[in-house]
């Protein structure tokens, strides 16, 4: 419905009539306080509720602003004459949960939010050698706190470990947790522990190690010698009860050490042995090559193959110094890396006798027969003596290994006079 108005004035004797027409609704007072004008001002706070209030408030007027769900504060507005709105109070703040709480064998950080307040959110985090085992590790800061609960982290276990009878085991090892430490030793002491002797439950809930074996005790690969070689002789893979025995290479025997050496609980037994140039007499000097081991081409009277022992009152003389030879049986095949010969002397004034070069040959079987050579490939010719009596060592350019050995003269003084050791390796 509306409503008119009418004014009657006189101006300088002029009437006039105003008429006004208006309309009920749309009449504002304009000193009251508008709420769009409190929204849009510095003073408006979006943490504030404003869902409440009405959309003006006359002068002298004081409202009351809620904080929104989570935030807490006290805000007042006041409605001033003629100037507007003014406030009372502080902000409102978000709502604080307090601290979230500390899980056993667990570390929490912040993922949202600054502090621990409305709307922040934490995130639990187990210790290594630990797990989660809550459905979740994300707690809330709501309206009435920390949502949930704790989370729970528990430690984690390795797997069992199961060993073979032979086997001992320290520790736990059925439900052993990260830092469990598991011992290891054969209980037979023949045996020994093949494998780690340690191992050890991680953080990752995994044994550091697969357990290990019993397996028969090794001394292990012998000390190499120079010049040698040790097969095995008797078991294998070097473990106790195995046996080696070191072999020189041709023209070289073990001198020192042990030429044998069994593999016992303490490790190999006897001493590393040591190869040397063989060297040794093999015998005609001092008897152990019997008489009936010596033979020759041909023999002057009482001065036969038996009488050429070095060093001996008596020597070998041929009847004559055509194609005469002087031989050894040795009876075995033997390593023969040298000879030493020797003449003779007899009567008054004194005579003497004596081989100044020389050929060796030997054989198997004493039929074929073959020459020592030199390095050209041809037959080797040997410098023999100077005097009756001094010894002229001549080693071998090469070992030889044979059963019989023979000395051939091919160059004398006076006549064919000789005494003889030969030099190998002992069996």
């Amino acid at each position: 419905m509306q409503k008119e108005t009418m004014q009657v004035k006189a101006y300088g004797g002029l009437l006039f009539i105003l008429c006004v027409w208006m309309q009920p609704g749309n009449l504002v007072r304009a000193q009251d306080c508008q709420l769009a004008s409190f929204k849009a001002s510095r003073q408006y706070d979006s943490n504030l509720d404003t869902t409440g209030l009405k959309e003006s408030y006359p002068p002298g007027s004081q409202v009351r602003v809620p904080c929104s769900v989570g935030f807490v504060g006290f805000f007042k507005l006041l409605c001033l004459l003629n100037t507007g709105w003014d406030h009372e109070g502080l902000k409102c703040e978000p709502k604080s949960c307090g601290h979230p709480g500390d899980a056993d064998f667990a570390e929490f950080q912040l993922v949202k939010g600054d502090d621990f307040v409305f709307g922040s959110e934490v995130e639990y985090t187990c210790k290594p050698g630990f797990q989660m085992v809550s459905r979740s590790n994300i707690r809330h800061c709501d309206v009435s706190g920390w949502d949930g609960f704790l989370p729970v982290c528990e430690a984690k276990h390795c797997p069992e470990i199961h060993v073979d009878d032979d086997m001992q085991v320290t520790g736990e090892h059925l439900e052993a947790t990260s830092g469990h430490v598991l011992l290891f030793r054969c209980k037979q002491n023949h045996l020994e522990v093949d494998g780690p002797k340690r191992i050890y439950c991680e953080e990752t809930g995994q044994w550091s190690h697969k357990p290990p074996k019993c397996k028969v005790k090794s001394c292990g690969r012998p000390v190499d010698v120079p010049l040698a070689t040790f097969p095995l002789t008797e078991g294998d893979d070097f473990v106790i009860g195995s046996e080696v025995q070191y072999t020189c290479q041709a023209g070289y025997q073990v001198v020192t050490g042990s030429r044998r050496r069994r593999c016992t609980l303490n490790g190999w037994d006897g001493t590393v042995p040591k190869c040397g140039a063989c060297s040794t007499p093999l015998g005609v000097e001092n008897g152990l090559i019997l008489d009936n081991q010596l033979t020759a081409s041909s023999a002057y009277g009482g001065y036969g193959a038996s009488k050429a022992r070095l060093t001996s009152g008596s020597y070998w003389y041929p009847e004559s110094t055509d194609g005469q030879w002087l031989q050894v049986d040795l009876k075995s095949r033997k390593t023969i890396t040298g000879i030493i010969t020797q003449g003779a002397k007899w009567g008054w004034p004194t005579n003497v006798a004596y081989v100044t070069l020389f050929k060796v040959s030997y054989s198997d079987n004493g039929m074929s027969w073959n020459v020592i050579k030199d390095a050209n490939g041809s037959e080797k010719i040997f410098t023999g003596n100077t005097g009756c009596c001094d010894h002229a060592k001549n080693p071998f350019d090469s070992p030889i290994t044979s059963r019989f050995v023979r000395v051939l003269p091919t160059a004398w003084h006076r006549h064919i006079a000789l005494r003889i050791e030969l030099l190998g390796c002992e069996d």
